[in-house]
């Protein structure tokens, strides 16, 4: 939605991996093949993951699967897999069950490194460790075993897990968490704590707080005044869109490309990402296009946006949403009208009244919250954090 673009907070992130990396074919011919026992039929459980779709699907979380491959179905056949009609073919037109793959398989990270999968272990290892393609809400955030491999923290186990169910699972450690979240969905149940590298412990109490602690991974402070907030979405900064592909500056201070936000969410969420590569191109909401040249030129950039304050970090959430459904109300073609008056909060902690936009001034910081809303079906909807916003436009559609 465009609504999306005038969102006060800074980029971010991210991620359904959709590889763009040339894949390179494996020669099997002198390997040994590993063909799964099918006596006591036991179906992997990725294979799901593959196999419930019409269209051809190669993905599991963070890498691909490269031709050709083998798969074995119920009843002990093998068929190799060299393009995706192929694929078709034994999925949909002869309604084949698969039940797990031939062994080895190569496989393709976001990345472009391609690795060798010895066998069905390894695989559950390599999908357990791969960060969230997406699916966290404010309630949930997609479990994935966060190791010393993947990032500068390692999970302290024992932690809770939930599935979509709503059942709640006691893990003790990897090979349980591993074995949970590769048969089914489930989500971190917070806190949980993290130990860093250096041994320090930390306890994560929400999204925010786990997306901060993996983004810190790289020095990127999502505290500050270049602050990432999850919510808005990677392709936007401030009030811009930025213009993909981009390039970006790795952990390791090289310059790589990044194809689209969910690339550069991989970055984050690996600890990978330690800033943009300038020129950068923003795009406001009217289609204009800034060209910055560094990050200065980034800072005076975000300062035109509504309710930027750079000199406290992203500004005020509350502020930034009221300033947001003003803006908006008229382009949602009277789909709701913010309701005066409004408790703004002041810089030395005074609230004042204010009955119109006219009234914000230059020490307001904030917003007594709920704000609320009046629906052009006369109902009123309070309106207590950016998801809410969200919705609201959602709605509005």
């Amino acid at each position: 939605m465009k609504i999306f673009k005038i969102a006060y907070l800074l980029l971010f992130a991210c991620f359904v991996l959709v590889s763009s990396c040339d894949r390179d074919t494996v020669d099997q011919t002198d390997v040994d093949l590993m063909v799964p026992t099918v006596e006591d039929v036991t179906i992997n459980p990725l294979m799901s993951s593959l196999t419930e779709t019409e269209d051809v699907q190669l993905d599991l979380g963070c890498f691909t699967l490269n031709y050709p491959f083998a798969v074995v179905d119920i009843d002990g056949e093998t068929y190799t897999i060299s393009t995706d009609s192929e694929w078709e073919t034994v999925l949909v037109e002869e309604e084949t069950e698969i039940v797990d793959f031939v062994y080895p398989l190569e496989v393709t990270y976001s990345d472009g490194e391609t690795v060798v999968v010895e066998d069905g272990e390894a695989l559950f290892d390599a999908f357990a460790t791969c960060p969230p393609q997406g699916g966290w809400t404010a309630e949930g955030f997609p479990a994935y075993e966060i190791n010393f491999e993947n990032s500068c923290y390692t999970i302290v186990y024992p932690i809770a897990l939930v599935d979509l169910a709503g059942d709640e699972l006691l893990v003790n450690d990897e090979e349980e968490l591993v074995t949970a979240v590769t048969s089914a969905p489930h989500f971190f149940v917070f806190p949980f704590s993290l130990q860093h590298q250096d041994g320090e412990v930390i306890e994560v109490n929400d999204i925010d707080e786990i997306f901060n602690a993996l983004f810190s991974c790289s020095g990127w402070d999502s505290t500050d005044s270049t602050g990432v907030d999850w919510e808005t979405g990677l392709e936007y900064v401030g009030c811009y869109t930025i213009e993909f592909p981009l390039d970006v500056v790795n952990g390791e201070g090289e310059v790589v490309t990044v194809n689209n936000h969910m690339e550069l969410c991989d970055l984050m969420l690996y600890g990978d990402f330690a800033g943009y590569a300038y020129p950068l191109s923003l795009i406001a909401e009217d289609g204009t296009v800034t060209v910055v040249n560094s990050e200065d030129e980034l800072h005076a950039a975000l300062e035109e946006c509504p309710g930027w304050d750079w000199g406290n970090g992203a500004g005020d959430e509350s502020l930034a949403m009221l300033l947001i459904l003003l803006d908006s109300q008229e382009s949602t073609n009277g789909c709701y009208t913010v309701n005066f008056p409004v408790m703004l909060i002041q810089e030395d902690g005074t609230t004042v009244v204010a009955n119109s936009l006219e009234d914000l001034g230059e020490n307001t910081v904030g917003v007594e919250l709920p704000i609320f809303v009046t629906l052009s079906d006369g109902n009123i909807s309070s309106i207590n954090i950016f998801e809410d916003v969200f919705t609201l436009f959602e709605d509005c559609q």
